[in-house]
């Protein structure tokens, strides 16, 4: 069975986020992310948590309990407004953040990029457009989408609000209000349609489902002098249910037909949807830009590992390339995750032998940071060395030896035999050596022995090999020549003893050899 680590997310520091010069243009990765807080607040000079509900009350970008003692000595902005109910500094804001500091919850309530459910987004999204009141910018010349262009910057913000607004001005346009540039921190778009009188209209559109592409994952806003605030649907006046959405954002952008000019310009046909009988549904959307996968919602899975033994050498290093790397697998996110290890103490198992024969923990991290979010997973690899190698050596050669040396030695042994030559063993520790020597055969000649050679190393690593042959040679007698002895019968010699032949000078025995 394969079994994967649990992941984890915290968030980082964001600056990170904008490299681009400040008031610069803003970047295609963030434009074509409809799921994340865009962080234009960062871009525009402000400081990290400087947006509505954040909790860093101090503003000095660290939410701790600093700010909660700000909290108490009754200071008041947006960042203290911890529940999103208008009022900053309340009680159940303090209770809220005191939560939050406490580990008790996870996010705060305007932590967007933390919320996973529509209910969570929904609720803060509805406090934040009450919290707006775009209604206060009213004049004789504001129309729609004068109403949903100032929304678009008060939640999302733009670069280079002061460039916008005098170029709209000098245009005869409205003049839009700009204290407010990403207040909110928001990624509310600007969406174009047509009301039920034909004619064009403008709404505000915040995904607050999972699917970009699907129509009913987003929450449409419709703002203006006449109706305060309404989430509208497919039919309503705002919204006629047999035209279209198509989302369009005003933004300074960079393009490569511009070669190196920076300018405002209406970014179209990122994401449009048809309207037919009151059902939406998708009909084009720009696949290099528009960001499919929520960019907070990756996962990050590291195979467990298996315990890993291996064999002791000299000089052994236990890196990676010979302990093996757990599989990390990144999901919903192109983006490649980091894996580090950190390798815990050394655990011996022999005091005797303590280089030969012990064993350590190695943690295994994946990491991957996306957005100002880093996710994470681990594992642990249990790493064991010890002497697993055989002892190595050469048998001796074969041997002819005779029965008189054996039974001068009162048997076979290595005395005689021999012993194993250029015996070694990967610990450089002593090898003993033990033979086994067993009869197999005998003829008229000899005797043939097979002694079976095993080399033991002091971790119990034995090696039995090929048998050496014995041969154990029988002794062979030779007769010397020996003339005939003639006698004549009437001699005087008559007695044939050998010994009495012999005292005469005659040879009478052969010679015998072995």
């Amino acid at each position: 069975n394969i079994f994967f680590a649990i992941t984890f997310c915290l968030i980082i520091n964001n600056t990170n986020l904008f490299s681009q010069e400040l008031n610069g243009p803003t970047s295609w990765d963030v434009l074509g992310d409809v799921f994340s807080q865009p962080n234009v607040h960062l871009q525009v000079g402000k400081k990290k948590y400087e947006w509505y509900g954040s909790g860093d009350v101090n503003n000095d970008e660290v939410i701790n309990n600093k700010d909660l003692e700000e909290m108490l000595s009754g200071t008041q902005n947006d960042m203290s407004d911890i529940d999103g109910d208008g009022m900053s500094s309340t009680s159940i804001d303090r209770t809220i953040l005191q939560n939050y500091l406490n580990e008790n919850i996870e996010h705060l309530p305007s932590h967007w990029n933390l919320l996973v459910t529509e209910d969570e987004k929904i609720n803060w999204l509805e406090k934040m457009i009450a919290v707006e009141d775009v209604y206060k910018y009213n004049s004789d010349k504001w129309i729609c989408e004068n109403f949903i262009q100032q929304m678009e910057i008060d939640f999302y913000g733009i670069s280079n609000i002061e460039k916008f607004v005098n170029e709209q001005k000098a245009a005869g346009e409205v003049e839009y209000y700009k204290p407010h540039n990403a207040r909110f921190n928001l990624p509310l778009q600007y969406f174009a349609t047509v009301n039920t009188n034909g004619k064009p209209y403008a709404v505000g559109g915040v995904l607050v489902g999972e699917n970009p592409l699907n129509f009913y994952d987003w929450y449409f806003i419709s703002m203006n002098c006449e109706n305060n605030y309404a989430r509208i649907f497919p039919g309503d006046f705002d919204m006629d249910g047999n035209h279209y959405a198509k989302m369009i954002k005003t933004a300074l952008v960079k393009t490569d037909s511009v070669s190196s000019n920076n300018y405002f310009g209406y970014v179209k046909n990122l994401l449009n949807f048809d309207l037919n009988q009151n059902i939406g549904s998708l009909s084009e959307y720009d696949s290099e830009r528009l960001l499919l996968d929520n960019p907070y919602m990756f996962e990050v899975e590291i195979e467990e590992m298996p315990d890993t033994k291996i064999n002791y050498q000299a000089n052994l290093e236990t890196t990676p390339n010979l302990t093996g790397t757990p599989k990390v697998t990144v999901r919903k996110s192109k983006q490649i995750a980091s894996l580090d290890y950190a390798d815990g103490k050394k655990i011996i198992l022999n005091n005797t032998y303590p280089n030969q024969n012990y064993y350590f923990f190695r943690t295994w991290t994946a990491k991957l940071t996306q957005r100002g979010i880093t996710k994470a997973g681990s594992v642990i690899q249990k790493i064991i060395v010890s002497d697993m190698e055989k002892p190595k050596g050469i048998v001796p050669p074969e041997i002819s030896i005779t029965k008189e040396l054996k039974d001068t030695y009162g048997g076979l042994s290595t005395t005689i035999t021999g012993k194993m030559i250029d015996v070694n063993d990967n610990s450089n520790l002593k090898v003993g050596e033990s033979v086994n020597y067993q009869f197999i055969y005998e003829n008229k000649e000899k005797q043939v022995y097979h002694a079976f050679h095993t080399l033991i190393d002091v971790f119990g690593n034995d090696t039995t090999f090929a048998p050496q042959f014995i041969n154990v040679l029988k002794p062979k007698i030779y007769f010397g020549n020996i003339a005939d002895i003639l006698i004549n019968a009437e001699s005087e010699y008559q007695n044939l003893s050998s010994g009495a032949l012999e005292a005469e000078g005659i040879k009478a025995e052969p010679t015998v050899v072995t």
